[in-house]
This record gives C-alpha cells, sequence and structure tokens, in this order.
C-alpha cells in the first residue's frame, strides 16, 4: 500500500473510531442530573368547633355531657338516662380546616364502646366524609346521633361515654 493509502486509512479509522466515541458517550451520558430540596410552609390543622345537640327524645339534657377537647381534635361525650328503647340524642358539629394547607378527610373514629353494646353511636352520612377535601377555613357539618338500641329491651346499666376523632391527610392538588 501506498503512503496516500495508509494515511486516508488512518484518517478513516480515526475519525470512526472518534464519531464510534462521541454517540456512545451521548447515548450513555444524556441524562440532566439536579439536586435541589423543595420546602414547604404551612399548617395542618383539622379541629371540632361547635359541638351542639340537634334533637332529643327520651333523655334528660341536663345530665348530657359533650365537650370539645383542649386541643380540638376529639369530641367527648356522655349521654346518661336514655329512658327507654330508641331514646337518644343527635348531635351536630363542625369539622373545620383551621391550617394552611388542604386537608382530605379519609374516617372518623369511635372508641370507647363494645360492638355489642345496647348505646349505639351512627354518623350520618358517613360514607360521604371519606375523601372529602376540605379547604383552609373550610367546613363540614357532621351529625351523629346517640341512642339506646330498639332491639335491646333490657335496662341499660351500662356507660355511654365515649369519644370521636377524625382520621385526615394532607391532600395533593394535581399540577
Amino acid at each position: 500500500m501506498s503512503k496516500k493509502t495508509n494515511k486516508i486509512i488512518l484518517i478513516f479509522t480515526l475519525l470512526s473510531i472518534f464519531f464510534i466515541l462521541n454517540i456512545s458517550y451521548g447515548k450513555n451520558f444524556n441524562v440532566l442530573a439536579t439536586s435541589d430540596t423543595v420546602t414547604s410552609y404551612g399548617d395542618f390543622n383539622i379541629e371540632f368547633k361547635n359541638l351542639t345537640i340537634v334533637k332529643s327524645a327520651g333523655v334528660n339534657l341536663s345530665n348530657v355531657q359533650n365537650k370539645i377537647s383542649s386541643n380540638s381534635t376529639d369530641l367527648s361525650v356522655n349521654v346518661p338516662d336514655l329512658a327507654y328503647p330508641g331514646a337518644g340524642v343527635e348531635f351536630s358539629v363542625d369539622i373545620t380546616n383551621r391550617g394552611t394547607i388542604s386537608a382530605k378527610l379519609e374516617s372518623i373514629n369511635i372508641t370507647g364502646l363494645n360492638d355489642d353494646s345496647m348505646i349505639k353511636v351512627n354518623v350520618l352520612d358517613k360514607e360521604n366524609i371519606a375523601n372529602t377535601v376540605l379547604e383552609p377555613e373550610d367546613v363540614y357539618n357532621l351529625h351523629f346521633t346517640v341512642e339506646w338500641d330498639k332491639n335491646y329491651n333490657t335496662v341499660i346499666n351500662e356507660e355511654s361515654n365515649f369519644k370521636i376523632s377524625i382520621n385526615y391527610v394532607q391532600a395533593f392538588q394535581k399540577a
């Protein structure tokens, strides 16, 4: 081979290697890497407010004890002296988003009563609570009843003390 042919082959080989290396580099390292931190500031605060009795039947209301906890996250209720099966009280309470972050209600917890209790607590409109989103300062009005189960005709000799609390999470908005 002549010197000229060798030079052409060498140049062609070097260009080919250079071209292959560029494609390989671009293929393997075409990644944009960033490192950043997003910080969000706000208050996440769901509270009970304005607990009231809506109606009652067969109950001495002067003995009914209900209160919102000092941190406004729990309700304590006691309805003694239910006079007969079916006697009870309906309550209303506001669930308020006092924070600056949207919250999604997930469920209502009732603790303190046995499943086989003669006293029943029923959260009205319970199926609509799940996934309700409360924007800051929004209010959801919850109604619940406490009653002597109509299916029990024996004398009640149990306490009707129980607590209600809320399960909620941060609501994320789609961008």
